[in-house]
């Protein structure tokens, strides 16, 4: 675990922290008390928190960079694997991978084969699997940019068996 001083890195979650942070968020402390670490979201604002919870919540700098300074913390997301593209919400952020949680089942990735996606193409087709063999990422990452799609339209699209329930 990192050291805590005046420069470092916090992965902090709304409900630690007062103010209008709706999501998990990446911060740099700006200056420290006894008792009260003071810090700045990269994506804007400020607060405090007690020095116990700032401890708990000290991330490496590389981690917070691999994450191109924002937090995929309860994000929606499309994860790449060897060979299918899974939507799911992220759950949990580690140094450098994330676990993702689809459909009911827990996936670790590398932080580099995770995309965000909008919160409405992850709800609706987190029980998909999309097979690499007749999906690109591109195809993937744009269902939803204009319209949902139906399970109708993605069978026609491919047939049956290049998209499946994950497991």
């Amino acid at each position: 675990m990192p050291r805590l001083t005046s420069r470092s890195f916090l992965h902090m979650m709304p409900e630690e922290v007062e103010g209008a942070f709706a999501l998990p968020f990446f911060a740099q402390v700006v200056s420290m008390e006894q008792e009260t670490v003071y810090f700045r979201s990269l994506e804007g604002g400020e607060g405090s928190v007690q020095r116990p919870t700032a401890l708990r919540r000290t991330i490496k700098a590389s981690s917070v960079n691999k994450c191109c300074r924002q937090s995929l913390g309860r994000r929606p997301v499309v994860v790449t694997t060897v060979d299918k593209f899974v939507l799911g919400q992220v759950v949990q952020l580690d140094e450098d991978k994330v676990t993702v949680e689809s459909d009911g089942t827990e996936i670790e990735a590398p932080v580099s084969d995770v995309t965000e996606v909008a919160p409405v193409v992850a709800l609706l087709l987190m029980n998909v699997v999309f097979e690499k063999e007749e999906w690109s990422f591109e195809e993937v990452e744009s269902i939803g940019a204009q319209y949902p799609p139906t399970a109708s339209q993605m069978h026609s699209r491919c047939g049956s068996g290049s998209i499946r329930p994950p497991g």
